[in-house]
């Protein structure tokens, strides 16, 4: 650590000055340089490295500052001898100047539309000693630009200090249309490359401890003794790309380190920061120098709004003026599904979302906007487990009566008809098998025979079997003839033992049924013969129920 005039020391600290505060739909590029023309005479120029200046290709400046440092001893000739692009300071305008910084507004004269580097040089008259005397420790370059093809909407603070050991109070800052974490630049000078052991504390947070070197200058790298004290200038440099994201340049990183930092080339830190923000409005800004010969001199920070309030900065949201902290994109688009009036990823003309006014069929949603063949105009492929009409209904019941397709898993055995299902009761004698349930819809008490009357119809159901009881071959069918059953052509010889046997007379009890045996004097015809009350069949009705 090197040792500068008591001069420096003993300088009281003032307020910040604002050089540019508000929000903008765009943001800020700031970059640093520094050269030592201790050595040359007057009129001789000498060029720094470029200032880099990261902007998207649509941005438009709109405000610039040039922030030049002083050494120890006070600045030297400045305006007419240090030049941005070839063009002198002189046609700018000093609109701030301290003992440590002078600050020019810069026009637009000085930039050319889509540049990414400023060119930095002095001239001799600058400084006079290689160490010691008036001069300036180098400059940075801020700028401000608007861009509205891109979301970015940020509130950019621009400010010189000059703070050794204490803070700097950034207020009127956005509160709760901001998002929680701040951009933060930090410009130190008077430290040579190997001092490298200040402490950045913001909002009483620890987020360095090894700020500070001096990595603007062409010669950052060696001991203090030995390298030149006209570039003792750090500034975090970064800027916004073509994506809208604020990124590092010039080396240094926003989230993380620069690579290959050590203890003599000032790489421990770039001094560039993304911080915790409470959105309270105000922001301390903490830098502590263990050997009091350095100062914070340049701030710039950037705080990302969030016009929805769903903590994505608009600058990264895909629909900034409406809530979605979900960021869904279904179509992939870049637009977010809550500000798009269509939301179609598959291209089949059927959108879904809330507003779907400007898709081609605007009356329906989409059940898969992954797959075009899938949607409410498509023609349904039953049984392949895909819903391509999106109506909802299981993709195994075809005939839409609640019951899949047995052939699937389900219990209907019919699934073309909405009336045959295994949920469904038995409609008798109507030649559909209601219920699945099999067997034949003209015997109701499944005791063998179909009932009286529907014996044409039973033909037609191979479920059911014609012939009632067990053939004999006697063109009796096991039903003895005792005149009391005459036979009229209804039981038809065919020639072998088959024969239409006669109707089941109660085709609700299994057991009353042609050839069943019979219990006499019941009040029941069992075997279906119309008699139940002479069981001699001598034409006279029992006295056992009243005859004679």
């Amino acid at each position: 650590m090197h040792l500068l005039p008591l001069l420096i020391l003993g300088q009281p600290a003032f307020a910040s000055d604002i050089l540019f505060q508000g929000d903008v739909r765009g943001g800020v590029a700031v970059d640093a340089s520094a050269i030592d023309v201790s050595i040359l005479t007057g009129g001789v120029m000498a060029e720094g490295p470029p200032f880099q200046l990261l902007l998207p290709v649509t941005a438009a400046i709109t405000d610039a500052f040039l922030i030049l440092h002083a050494k120890a001893g006070g600045f030297a000739a400045t305006a007419d001898v240090v030049h941005l692009n070839g063009i002198d300071l002189s046609f700018g305008s000093l609109i701030s100047a301290s003992e440590t910084t002078e600050v020019y507004a810069i026009p637009s004269l000085y930039f050319t539309p889509g540049e990414t580097t400023v060119t930095y040089h002095e001239e001799g008259e600058v400084e006079s000693d290689h160490h010691f005397g008036p001069g300036i420790h180098g400059a940075t370059l801020a700028v401000v630009y608007e861009d509205f093809t891109l979301n970015g909407h940020r509130h950019v603070v621009i400010a010189t200090d000059n703070v050794s050991d204490g803070a700097v109070v950034l207020s009127g800052l956005p509160e709760s249309e901001a998002i929680d974490t701040a951009v933060v630049s930090y410009g130190v000078i008077n430290e040579c490359a190997d001092d490298q052991i200040d402490v950045v504390i913001v909002n009483g947070i620890v987020i360095s401890t090894s700020a500070g070197g001096s990595d603007d200058g062409p010669g950052f790298s060696g001991s203090c003794g030995s390298q030149d004290w006209n570039t003792l200038l750090t500034q975090g440099s970064f800027g916004v790309d073509d994506t809208d994201t604020i990124t590092g340049v010039d080396g240094d990183v926003l989230d993380g380190l620069p690579t290959g930092g050590t203890p003599l080339n000032s790489r421990l830190d770039d001094e560039l920061y993304r911080v915790p923000y409470d959105r309270s409005g105000d922001l301390s800004l903490g830098y502590s120098d263990e050997g009091d010969d350095s100062q914070l001199s340049v701030i710039v920070a950037v705080f990302e709004l969030d016009a929805d309030g769903d903590m994505v900065p608009d600058s990264a949201d895909n629909c900034p003026g409406l809530y979605n902290p979900d960021q869904l994109d279904t179509d992939g688009d870049g637009e977010g599904d809550a500000c798009e009036d269509c939301v179609d990823g598959d291209g089949d003309g059927y959108g879904i979302g809330a507003d779907t006014s400007g898709c081609d069929f605007p009356d329906l949603n989409d059940c898969d906007d992954s797959d075009p063949t899938v949607n409410p105009g498509a023609i349904e492929i039953w049984y392949d487990g895909i819903d391509q009409d999106c109506d909802g209904h299981g993709d195994f019941d075809a005939d839409y009566d609640g019951s899949d397709s047995a052939a699937h898993g389900g219990d209907d055995c019919d699934d073309t008809n909405p009336e045959i299902s295994g949920i469904f009761a038995e409609v008798w004698y109507d030649g559909v098998d209601n219920d699945c349930a099999g067997g034949c819809d003209y015997d109701a008490d499944g005791d063998g025979c179909i009932a009286e009357g529907h014996h044409a119809a039973a033909a037609l159901d191979p479920e059911c079997d014609l012939i009632c009881g067990e053939a004999t071959g006697d063109d009796t069918g096991g039903i003895e003839d005792t005149g009391s059953i005459e036979d009229t052509g209804s039981i038809e010889d065919t020639g072998s033992s088959d024969f239409e046997a006669a109707g089941d007379c109660d085709d609700n009890d299994a057991t009353v049924f042609p050839g069943a045996t019979e219990l006499w004097y019941d009040g029941i015809d069992q075997d279906c013969d119309g008699n139940d009350a002479d069981q001699d069949g001598d034409g006279e009705t029992s006295t056992v129920v009243g005859g004679s």
